[in-house]
């Protein structure tokens, strides 16, 4: 009957025939059972590929059971499912940040990825702000010469600073680069037009970014100040600097007038 329905050279069959198909002859409530035993079965087969946890009888429900019941049931073995796969990827994030901390102690990392510029001209903003401190890095930034290649740089100093901050509940203040890593990316080649006709090729050059954060121990220097990181201002001097800031966005105080002779 599919053959003749399908292929138009074919005769087509006369309805008595289409009336007395099979499943014709079932009544809906049945119909649907069969559709959902199916598709439990299908869903069963595929439970290995897919993690998804099917009881045994929902493979092979009861053929007298009703559609609804059957519907339920598939809801009910995909909701379980999706709500299994929602706990393995918690606890797959809580075991990575456990392990960052418990290795080498970073609290904090961000990648750029393709980064239009030459690795070269990153690496020396690299060297200038690997091991300081967060704040010292973000004001060595803010007035380097590489402006351009600098934004990209405290753009990824603050993601990391963020990431740290946001899962662990680390303090800005005590935070380190300890790592500024950028290796070679790929390599776009362009027409350049020389002199006379001639034409060459221009390599237009890309990099990839990776900062890590972590807390700084408290060095000591030679006057007894504590400081993070490498080289920079120390811990007090910061605190009186914010101090200085908050009294500048207040407001200093007027000049009281003069005296009259």
């Amino acid at each position: 009957t599919c053959l003749a329905l399908s292929h138009p050279s074919l005769p087509r069959p006369p309805p008595t025939l289409l009336l007395l198909s099979p499943f014709s002859l079932l009544p809906p409530t049945l119909l649907l059972s069969i559709l959902a035993m199916f598709s439990l079965r299908a869903l069963a087969g595929a439970r290995a590929v897919h993690r998804l946890c099917l009881p045994f009888s929902a493979a092979r429900p009861n053929a007298t059971a009703s559609s609804t019941s059957s519907i339920d049931l598939l809801s009910q073995t995909l909701d379980s499912a999706a709500s299994q796969e929602a706990a393995e990827k918690a606890e797959k994030k809580t075991k990575k940040k456990s392990a960052a901390v418990a290795g080498d102690g970073t609290l904090g990392v961000a990648h750029l990825r393709g980064v239009h510029g030459s690795p070269q001209k990153f690496n020396v903003i690299a060297k200038m702000i690997r091991g300081l401190n967060y704040q010292e890095a973000i004001e060595q930034l803010l007035f380097c010469r590489k402006q351009r290649l600098a934004r990209w740089m405290r753009g990824a100093v603050e993601s990391a600073k963020a990431n740290a901050e946001s899962n662990h509940g680390a303090d800005p203040k005590k935070l380190v680069l300890s790592k500024v890593m950028v290796t070679k990316a790929k390599v776009d080649k362009r027409l350049a037009y020389h002199s006379k006709g001639r034409a060459g090729i221009k390599h237009k050059r890309h990099a990839h970014i990776t900062i890590q954060v972590k807390e700084g121990e408290v060095r000591t220097d030679q006057r007894g100040k504590q400081k993070y990181g490498k080289w920079g201002k120390t811990v007090q001097a910061r605190e009186r600097a914010e101090e200085w800031n908050a009294l500048l966005e207040q407001g200093l105080p007027k000049r009281p007038p003069a005296l009259n002779a």
